[in-house]
């Protein structure tokens, strides 16, 4: 028969010399610091006998004057009140939860949980109580809200990035082929000029929001701190403009690269302009952020300044702890400087800070230098390539302006054969022979990426022909699709560059 766990504890403190009484205490006073949360032992009456060190942390006094105290006098709680969860742990012998404002513990509210202690006859000795700080629950849950809501945001701009890309494309695509012209007069070309620069304006800031929404797996590479203050501040521009708040930004032109997860700094980025623009505000008068880029011989340094009333006395000490927020409620999680810091002591990195009361602070993000500096990207013009010829081509998109356009860049000795859906063009493919396929990814009815799997699976010849075009890159299931092909795909809106460039990939590799 095996033996109880009762009588082999005490076998083995008899073998080891040890005090079952003191063994006892130190075994309650483990599990007790083991605690996180404000936690004590009470006897009966409600006298405290052991308390942790996150409720001597919370009262900020010594174990001396806690200890044979009552708990409703430590925790300035009423003793007669039928509710309490010590009370009915006590005389119910029930766990009992209740959630209540806590005098004692700087008028917070918390979980209080009490559990009766009792021997192995089932005599009530005591009780156990967890205080479990409710705020830190709430703002766990509305984390989760807000985690839940951009869920759904990146869906919805998911479909209206694909909505708007698309007559970008055709908006910038016949502005470049207009304005390339001969007919068209210097005024002329001056006029598509602003439309193709606005197209192209409107196209970057929704590539910019579609990667701030994007899930991305962290990797890291060779990026340039500069391009990421660019992309960032294009989003926030408006909205610091609307505001009243002034964004400066002051770049070092010769900014080398780091070794980082672009997409990680862009996250602490963003948080630390937010909280630079929620300073100001609060203080009541217009201001300034200025953001800065600079380097010495070990790291990259980007600077996020402002003049706003800088960060109190009593909030130092707690600025870089989780969950801890100045801002009222709905306007932060508390979660902005702590989750800053982490990513960027994981980057090898420090994140430090200059405050001048009443003035403003300085926020610092200094990364460790790759060691080669990043190339400054050349954008080849439409001249560098060359339309091939003798092809017959199958353009498929359910957008009549994107075929269009297509037929316009490539129909310089080529045939070109458009279908509107992924049905259409299997049944032109049944027809007739082509030499490449581009089609759109997203379409209604038969997708692009089912219209590869029939080529790939019927011509085989083809499925080394084919392109892909997308407004639309957001979906996991897109892009691990895409990843894992060596398909080359144009993200919408695109120039008729970017289309000749991949005509020229396909068509020179090996059939």
């Amino acid at each position: 028969m095996a033996t109880p766990p009762d009588d082999a504890l005490r076998h083995t403190l008899r073998q080891s010399g040890a005090d079952p009484l003191d063994a006892s205490l130190a075994i309650t006073d483990a599990l007790l610091h083991s605690v996180d949360d404000p936690a004590l032992v009470v006897s009966t009456d409600g006298a405290v006998l052991r308390a942790n060190a996150a409720l001597h942390l919370r009262l900020g006094s010594t174990a001396a004057p806690i200890a044979g105290r009552s708990f409703w006098e430590l925790l300035g709680m009423p003793r007669d009140d039928r509710n309490d969860p010590v009370r009915s742990a006590l005389s119910r012998f029930v766990m009992t939860t209740r959630e209540a404002v806590v005098p004692g513990l700087a008028g917070q509210r918390f979980r209080i949980r009490a559990w009766p202690a009792q021997t192995a006859a089932g005599r009530v000795v005591g009780a156990v109580v967890v205080l479990q700080d409710a705020g830190v629950r709430a703002r766990l849950e509305e984390q989760l809200k807000q985690a839940q809501k951009l869920s759904s945001i990146g869906a919805i701009v998911s479909g209206v990035a694909h909505e708007l890309n698309n007559p970008l494309s055709a908006v910038l695509g016949f502005a470049e082929l207009v304005s390339a012209a001969p007919a068209a007069t210097p005024d002329l070309q001056k006029q598509l000029t602003i439309i193709r620069d606005e197209s192209r304006r409107a196209a970057k800031i929704v590539r910019n929001l579609l990667a701030f929404v994007r899930e991305h797996k962290a990797e890291r590479a060779a990026a340039s701190l500069n391009d990421i203050v660019q992309r960032v501040t294009e989003l926030l521009i408006y909205d610091f403009r609307t505001g009243r708040v002034k964004l400066v930004l002051d770049l070092d032109a010769k900014l080398p690269s780091a070794s980082l997860d672009a997409n990680q700094i862009q996250q602490v980025l963003f948080n630390l302009l937010q909280n630079a623009r929620h300073a100001i505000q609060e203080k009541g008068d217009a201001g300034t952020v200025r953001v800065r880029t600079r380097h010495d011989p070990q790291t990259v340094v980007m600077t996020v300044e402002d003049d706003g009333g800088g960060i109190k006395p009593e909030a130092v000490p707690r600025l870089f702890e989780p969950f801890f927020t100045t801002k009222p409620v709905g306007k932060g999680t508390g979660l902005g400087l702590s989750v800053c810091r982490g990513i960027v002591e994981e980057h090898g990195g420090r994140l430090d800070y200059e405050n001048r009361p009443g003035e403003g602070v300085a926020f610092h993000v200094r990364l460790p230098l790759t060691q080669a500096p990043a190339e400054p990207a050349t954008e080849p013009s439409t001249g560098d390539f060359r339309s091939p010829k003798g092809l017959k081509i199958l353009v498929v998109d359910d957008e009549p302006s994107a075929v269009e356009f297509l037929r316009r860049v490539l129909c310089q000795s080529n045939s070109i054969v458009g279908a509107v859906d992924g049905r259409s063009a299997i049944a032109e493919l049944k027809r007739q022979r082509f030499d490449l396929i581009i089609t759109d990814m997203r379409m209604p009815g038969l997708s692009g990426r089912e219209l590869y799997a029939f080529v790939a699976a019927e011509q085989p010849h083809l499925a080394n022909r084919v392109i892909f075009t997308t407004g639309d890159v957001l979906s996991t299931d897109t892009r691990m699709f895409l990843s894992g092909t060596d398909i080359p795909t144009i993200e919408k809106p695109y120039a008729a560059r970017d289309v000749l460039r991949a005509v020229l990939q396909v068509i020179n590799r090996p059939a």
